[in-house]
């Protein structure tokens, strides 16, 4: 382990001075455009985002993959045996669920990281971080727009109760199977849309003890947070605009400080659930 992070670092270190020489190169091509009037100015501001893009490139190849790969799951698997840790899946079947179910309507692209498979108090789940992003345009620049980033977590929990969505959103939008309800409880109903496949069986399983109990969880976390009970699956998302394992001082401590952090997140979500 010593000698990965040793490896890494010098990776680190040879990419600031790429970035420090290629930015100056950059810098004064750039300012050499911009000296040549506005003909050149699409140039000048093409070549910045190219620099960007570039440097990004760099940085995941050289440091960033690396330390997920070698270093992330190596300490998870060193703490935990049967923590399965992937830095990067598709996860199509949480995408398309996510789609199907329109819990982040606007998104188009979707990034999965930091994938962990384990079990907890004898559950298991998979956690995942997630960016989803959509892109607009006017014609000249395009824009890329964030739409979530954060968690998401998938428990695998048969239930015999009624499927539901609960997302924390403005404006309502209900998947097709799904009816928008209204419960008896003012706050509640300010900050979450409900949605449910059974307006009578709904109220079941949200009583008043557990609707006072999520909303105390989400003053807790002050995270925008969705809840879906679908078949033998529960999931949780969470907007904290957080990402996992990415403090590289002190790896074997700072890894597991995360993935503590994430499961008493997780555990306080089930407490509450009844899971």
């Amino acid at each position: 382990m010593v000698w990965v992070m040793e490896r890494i670092q010098k990776n680190k270190k040879m990419f600031n001075k790429i970035l420090i020489i290629s930015g100056s190169i950059s810098f004064v091509i750039f300012l050499l455009a911009l000296s040549g009037g506005e003909m050149y100015l699409p140039f000048a501001f093409l070549l910045v985002a190219l620099y960007a893009v570039s440097m990004i490139i760099c940085y995941n190849q050289m440091v960033k993959k690396p330390f997920k790969m070698e270093v992330v799951g190596n300490v998870l698997k060193g703490y935990k045996s049967t923590i399965e840790y992937t830095y990067r899946d598709k996860m199509d079947d949480v995408k398309d669920m996510i789609r199907e179910l329109k819990l982040i309507p606007s998104a188009s692209t979707f990034n999965f990281t930091d994938i962990i498979r384990d079990d907890v108090n004898g559950i298991g789940y998979r956690s995942m971080d997630l960016h989803a992003t959509h892109t607009t345009s006017n014609g000249k620049t395009t824009t890329t727009v964030t739409d979530f980033k954060g968690k998401v977590f998938e428990v695998n929990f048969s239930s015999k109760d009624v499927a539901y969505i609960l997302k924390e959103e403005k404006w309502k939008r209900a998947p097709s199977g799904y009816s928008f309800i209204e419960l008896e409880v003012i706050d509640f109903n300010s900050k979450f849309n409900l949605y449910t496949t059974d307006e009578h069986e709904i109220f079941k399983v949200f009583t008043p003890s557990k609707i006072k109990e999520l909303i105390k969880l989400e003053k807790k976390y002050d995270n925008i947070m969705m809840i879906v009970q679908n078949k033998d699956k529960l999931y949780i998302l969470l907007y904290d605009r957080e990402d996992m394992f990415e403090d590289m001082n002190n790896p074997e401590i700072t890894i597991i400080e995360d993935y503590k952090k994430q499961i008493n997140i997780l555990n306080d979500y089930l407490n509450v659930l009844n899971i």
